[in-house]
């Protein structure tokens, strides 16, 4: 999510609101608990939700009565609380981040020990507008797809996987969360956004699709990866 740190809702910084959004959580709360966290008077917390509900960063709980209405967060309001406060960059810098970004792409795809590959990748935010030099992170979508290979089980390759590389709480999303990983590399300035954000109508552009050989279901070509402490390695037996 790009975020201008210097901006501020009514009188209360970003970096403010954004700490309100992770205190609130799975919370259902009302006004009173709002000015509580933000050191505001009512009124003021009143004109805060009104604006956070119009960013659509939380939504009033339906159920709530008129007289006491209650909030939650909403999707753009996790993106916030997942934001930090980290330095912005130059395009030139932005490009090179992505340009290692597609380089980790091709070595997710070329590598069959990944238990899934990338299908898609997608480019949206202010990177989309050449006229913006100063960005604050490179916002991506990257769409995965479960890896096809002759005579393997996802569920039983999962869990193959996680003993292999030592993770010793089982998560079952291991899969996609190890490429996602290996292609975030710890940069800061990368963003991989929900693939929900496909189906909403924000300017988006595709930049790379999966080859035929990659998507079908094949042999296995050799390879013996790990991704371990942030790093990738590969090897070609």
């Amino acid at each position: 999510m790009n975020v201008d740190w210097d901006e501020a809702i009514c009188g209360i910084r970003i970096i403010k609101i954004r700490n309100l959004m992770r205190e609130l959580g799975s919370l259902e709360v009302d006004l009173a608990w709002v000015a509580s966290q933000l050191e505001v008077s009512w009124s003021k917390s009143e004109a805060v939700v009104v604006e956070l509900i119009e960013r659509e960063w939380i939504k009033q709980v339906e159920s709530s009565p008129a007289s006491n209405p209650l909030f939650k967060i909403a999707n753009h309001g996790r993106s916030l609380a997942a934001a930090r406060s980290i330095p912005r960059i130059t395009r030139a810098k932005a490009e090179q981040i992505l340009k290692g970004f597609m380089r980790r792409v091709h070595e997710v795809n070329a590598d069959d020990d990944f238990g899934m590959y990338v299908h898609e990748v997608y480019l949206f935010g202010s990177f989309l507008d050449p006229s913006k030099n100063s960005l604050g992170d490179l916002d991506l979508i990257a769409w995965l797809s479960l890896r096809r290979i002759v005579g393997r089980q996802a569920h039983d390759y999962e869990i193959e996987r996680q003993e292999l590389l030592g993770v010793r709480r089982w998560n079952k999303d291991f899969l996609v969360h190890e490429v996602k990983c290996y292609l975030k590399a710890r940069e800061p300035h990368i963003s991989i956004g929900s693939t929900t954000l496909l189906d909403r109508p924000i300017p988006k552009l595709l930049i790379y699709s999966a080859p035929p050989e990659v998507c079908s279901e094949h042999e296995h070509r050799g390879h013996e990866s790990c991704w371990l402490g942030g790093r990738g390695v590969a090897r070609r037996s």
